[in-house]
């Protein structure tokens, strides 16, 4: 894949840019990955942004603070104020002025939180949205899922573990203190914050937009603005 790799925003965050790097209609696809995702998150990657090279689109995949082991630290609401920031520099630098969010496990609650949360300015530049293998990371930690309970891989023992661990969490969230560092890793590897962990784990939480055992109206609710 070839293509331009650059910094935008504030803490000179990076990006690369492939597929069409002048289209002529200023539209731009932007890839967004899941939880330890980066650049070249899934195999399709490469033809997608072929893809996107043939159809004059260009194609960015922006490495944000939440990329690869940083999103234990990090929101989506921290997401979202990197991904403005990637569109402002898109739309002053390269020209762009139409977008489509293609999101990727996390990376669909990360699209589906711009479109609630970003000022409307930027929300109106949003043409599309594509919602690939969205999850429910607190569905996965479950015990009954068939590959298993994933709350086996941040080194608990059992699902009592883990819900102790969660009740933690939002005692130090409801406490002002969510950005406190738990003592378990998330994978094993990923030092992750109070608000984080409820985020995913808690019914409700930021991240928790596709549970499947949310009725009609709170689905309603959570997604509604994605409504044309």
């Amino acid at each position: 894949m070839l293509g331009s790799l650059f910094r935008y925003g504030a803490a000179g965050l990076t990006a690369f840019q492939s597929g069409c790097l002048e289209p002529h209609h200023g539209q731009c696809v932007i890839y967004l990955g899941g939880l330890t995702d980066g650049l070249l998150a899934c195999p399709y990657v490469d033809q997608l942004s072929e893809a996107c090279g043939d159809q004059q689109l260009s194609m960015v995949q922006p490495v944000l603070s939440s990329s690869y082991s940083g999103f234990g630290c990090c929101s989506l609401d921290s997401d979202v104020k990197q991904l403005c920031e990637l569109v402002v520099y898109m739309q002053k630098e390269k020209g762009m002025h139409e977008f489509i969010l293609v999101g990727h496990s996390t990376g669909c609650q990360i699209a589906v939180h711009f479109l609630a949360r970003a000022p409307s300015a930027l929300r109106r530049t949003i043409r599309g949205a594509v919602l690939q293998a969205p999850v429910s990371d607190r569905e996965s930690n479950a015990a009954d899922t068939p590959s298993g309970p994933q709350w086996a891989s941040h080194g608990l023992s059992s699902q009592e573990e883990h819900d102790t661990l969660l009740r933690e969490a939002q005692g130090l969230v409801a406490s002002g203190r969510g950005e406190t560092l738990l003592a378990t890793k998330y994978y094993g590897v990923v030092p992750i914050t109070a608000a984080r962990y409820s985020s995913l784990n808690a019914r409700g939480g930021t991240d928790d937009y596709f549970s499947s055992d949310y009725s009609d109206s709170e689905l309603q609710r959570r997604l509604r603005h994605l409504s044309t």
